[in-house]
């Protein structure tokens, strides 16, 4: 069955891998873990970037580091996956949903400035399956707000918005390396942030209180273990090396799916950015077709994203379920179909893929 990820290990991640092995550098403190920082810093164009154990651990630190705390509220999209929204629950803090702008996954600016209240202390964009959004509107309300913007850009390495890398531009940008992700380590995530007073405490939340060079003994600063280990940091290396060339292999694979789509009945493709990783390709077809195509699709051994992870808004799952309507949002997941992109996607599947759509109408 083909889904919309595929891990790659070329043979430069194995000799790499090898190496850290041979070298008996494995810890999260060594020296592999800082020239992974440096070089993620690098491509990013950022001045900090921070390495750890996931995702999830990324999300909870740059929470954490802008002093999130019980009885605070955090915004973030109904489009978000759990993954967003549990480090969120985990510091005591309540998950506010504020709609998207239509036929996108950007978050309305409207409609966060009438979702904020007294208590809010964060808003967390997340362009899902890459697609990075212009945030220019949305980080002016929260500067004039007080208000910190966070990006989870787990699914978005090297899409670009305008001339902005998603997970940079904004206070702190969380990023997984998880096997799936286009810059993969197995288990793994990583902080982006230009503003030291950011990096310090994230380090040392990281890195069970202690932060880099800061002289701190252990009991000095609260932190805990999400540190990143150095064979995984490794791995990122070698990836991270490859990463624009992994965009624009998907790109390649996006750009077949959309010729073999071409004038398909029903069929929208969703606005992508200036440059879309291509994550996974969004289309949009009538909410009564949703199901009968992906169906479809997974008789022919294509498994979407929406029907592998029965995808929903986020604010009805029963863990986050509020009252809150996002219409925008509800109109674009009740269609939304997400086609995989990866190198293993070859053009007889789309093909076979594109025929069974058609006969769904």
């Amino acid at each position: 069955m083909i889904t919309s990820k595929h891990l790659i290990v070329s043979d430069a991640d194995t000799a790499s891998v090898l190496t850290s092995l041979r070298s008996g550098e494995l810890s999260g403190g060594g020296p592999l873990v800082r020239e992974y920082e440096a070089a993620l810093a690098d491509w990013f164009g950022c001045s900090h970037a921070i390495a750890c154990s996931s995702g999830t651990a990324a999300i909870y630190i740059a929470l954490a580091a802008i002093g999130v705390c019980q009885g605070d509220e955090v915004i973030v999209p109904p489009t978000a996956p759990a993954m967003t929204a549990l480090p969120v629950l985990a510091l005591g803090a309540t998950v506010r949903f504020a709609d998207i702008r239509p036929a996108g996954f950007g978050l309305d600016p409207a409609d966060v400035e009438r979702t904020m209240t007294a208590r809010t202390k964060a808003v967390i964009e997340v362009p899902m399956w890459g697609y990075a959004d212009n945030i220019e509107e949305l980080r002016e309300l929260c500067s004039g707000s007080r208000i910190e913007l966070l990006e989870d850009a787990s699914q978005a390495h090297g899409s670009m918005a305008g001339r902005r890398l998603a997970g940079t531009g904004v206070a702190i940008g969380a990023f997984s390396t998880h096997a799936r992700k286009l810059l993969a380590t197995g288990e793994g995530g990583f902080l982006l942030t230009d503003a030291a007073e950011h990096a310090r405490p994230a380090q040392r939340l990281r890195g069970l209180g202690q932060s880099d060079g800061g002289g701190e003994a252990f009991g000095d600063q609260f932190g805990l273990n999400f540190k990143l280990p150095g064979i995984l940091a490794a791995m990122g290396l070698t990836q991270l090396a490859r990463l624009g060339q992994r965009v624009r292999d998907r790109n390649a694979v996006a750009d077949r799916w959309l010729a073999a789509l071409g004038d398909l009945p029903d069929v929208e493709i969703v606005p992508r950015p200036r440059v879309h990783n291509c994550y996974g390709l969004a289309i949009t077809v009538p909410a009564r077709l949703r199901g009968r195509i992906d169906d479809a699709l997974a008789d022919c051994g294509v498994l979407t994203d929406t029907k592998a992870y029965s995808y929903r808004p986020l604010n009805e799952a029963p863990l986050f379920a509020t009252r809150q309507r996002c219409k925008n949002a509800l109109a674009l997941i009740d269609g939304l179909i997400v086609l995989p992109c990866h190198e293993g996607v070859t053009g007889s599947v789309i093909d076979k893929s594109v025929s069974a759509m058609a006969g769904c109408g």
